[in-house]
């Protein structure tokens, strides 16, 4: 697990570093939020329209900037970590 969160932090520092900070020269900043959520459905937050479930902040972020609504993974993070550890047994 710790693998691969290194490894998707090191891809993230890559993509969001920009040649104009290597040189010194100012460049526009963009605001980048990355929310990693294993077995978060689509539909279980308050701005997608959940009858129960309040998530104030992340509806407000949605709000404010672009949601993915059409998004889906074939396995959870959590289930390739338990058949690796089963594996390993």
């Amino acid at each position: 697990m710790r693998t691969y969160f290194a490894l998707l932090a090191g891809i993230s520092a890559v993509f969001l570093a920009s040649p104009a900070d290597a040189l010194g020269k100012a460049a526009d900043r963009h605001n980048i939020l990355f929310f990693l959520s294993d077995d978060h459905r689509w539909d279980r937050m308050g701005c997608a329209g959940h009858p129960f479930l309040k998530t104030p902040t992340m509806d407000r972020l949605a709000a404010e900037g672009v949601r993915f609504s059409n998004m889906f993974v074939t396995t959870s993070i959590y289930k390739k970590e338990q058949n690796r550890k089963r594996a390993e047994a």
